[in-house]
């Protein structure tokens, strides 16, 4: 079974994590939500319309989240999985040769 995001942080040292949350931070200004929602929905070929029904929501709400600018993981997943698709998170950190790698396959 995966371990979540919290189960990892918890495990690495105090240092790593202060370091890894501030990296965390100022990359978080960078990411824009709303456009890699939309991204991911073109890419998948479907409409809002088309995603609203695999999500069991209506139109204006997958509208809301593609203007977003922040989302919760929950979300994407869902998002993802409606699409048929799977998703996993890369964590690099400078003391890794290799990145951690989150929810892999899920």
């Amino acid at each position: 079974m995966a371990k979540s995001f919290d189960q990892i942080m918890r495990s690495v040292s105090p240092a790593v994590r202060k370091a890894a949350l501030a990296k965390a931070r100022k990359y978080q200004a960078q990411i824009d939500a709303a456009n890699a929602i939309k991204t991911i929905r073109t890419g998948a070929g479907v409409d809002q319309v088309e995603l609203a029904k695999l999500m069991n929501v209506k139109q204006p709400a997958i509208s809301r989240l593609e203007r977003q600018n922040d989302i919760k993981l929950s979300t994407l997943q869902a998002l993802v999985s409606a699409l048929g698709g799977t998703m996993d998170i890369r964590v690099r950190l400078p003391q890794r040769a290799k990145p951690l790698i989150i929810g892999a396959g899920k």
